[in-house]
């Protein structure tokens, strides 16, 4: 009898501590911060979780950034980044140069939607966004004025795995860590009047307070020469400020969201602008010295009132 006594408490106590133990283990969990890196479900907290982040890459971008020490030579009213991190370098430098006059209190990030996926052409949330600096906040305000001027429409899913926006929420966070952000993307079926009503919305938004910025990446799957040749196509098509003939463009071999790039140019034109500088121009076979197998291209443009 004292035996099965014995085990009884043993059993027992051994309960009390393994419920103790996931009393305090939840306790604990709670209030530990959120920073699931290879998270792909969605969130319940009403932000995306933080995805398309290398600390490694990361650091070496921002140290890449520093060095340079570049700043624009007037304030940036918009411009275009990469979101093919295989050139972070780049996209630091244009945020840090972005960041180095007055800060702008709101980033318009406006992109392709990848994967096409949502039930509308254009696409927004009202989620914010977790990186390694804090959460980086949708405007709502901003967000309730454009949906309810232009066919932009509110879905959380489609933004989960969308890389042209989640690739560069770290650098928006650490460059400018008081703005916040209205992110946007755009289906390859996005017609050209969806557009126009967009430009519409967004002409009396864009500011010193408010930046406008297009996150595209140019020729898919070409050669480093092949590549060279589309982009001269489609640059010439930018210097013109031809916002009808940058939406013709090839949504591969010249730029994979020719309607991003419409909005971009259409909006500058609406606000006076005629001209941008090229901060970087090149493509990923050039940097890597693999010129005969597919690259990327790059353009970061700055924009100026």
């Amino acid at each position: 009898m004292k035996t099965w006594s014995y085990k009884k408490k043993f059993l027992l106590c051994f309960a009390l501590i393994v419920f103790v133990g996931v009393v305090i283990g939840s306790i604990v969990g709670r209030d530990r911060p959120f920073f699931p890196s290879r998270e792909t479900r969605l969130s319940s907290s009403h932000y995306y979780p933080l995805k398309f982040y290398s600390k490694f890459d990361f650091q070496r971008s921002l140290t890449y950034a520093a060095k340079k020490k570049s700043v624009p030579k007037q304030p940036i009213l918009a411009g275009v980044v990469p979101h093919h991190l295989f050139v972070a370098d780049y996209v630091a430098d244009f945020f840090s140069r972005l960041s180095s006059g007055v800060k702008p209190e709101t980033i318009i990030l406006i992109g392709p939607n990848h994967y096409n996926v949502g039930g509308h052409n254009i696409l927004t949330s009202d989620w914010s966004w977790q990186t390694p600096y804090g959460l980086l906040e949708t405007n709502r305000d901003l967000l309730g004025a454009i949906t309810s001027e232009a066919p932009v429409f509110i879905e959380q899913e489609p933004f989960q795995n969308e890389h042209a926006i989640g690739g560069l929420v770290s650098f928006i966070k650490y460059y400018l860590p008081k703005s916040t952000i209205l992110h946007l993307i755009l289906k390859t079926d996005t017609s050209m009047e969806e557009v126009d009503a967009l430009v519409s919305s967004l002409k009396t938004k864009i500011g010193p307070a408010t930046v406008l910025v297009a996150s595209v990446d140019f020729s898919h799957y070409l050669t480093s020469s092949e590549a060279e040749k589309f982009d001269e196509e489609t640059l010439n098509a930018m210097r013109s400020f031809d916002a009808p003939k940058i939406f013709s463009l090839h949504n591969e071999h010249n730029l994979d969201s020719p309607a991003a790039i419409a909005v971009l140019f259409s909006v500058m034109t609406m606000r006076g602008v005629d001209q941008f500088s090229i901060l970087y121009h090149t493509n990923s076979g050039v940097l890597s010295r693999s010129f005969t197998t597919p690259t990327t291209s790059y353009f970061v443009l700055e924009f100026y009132e």
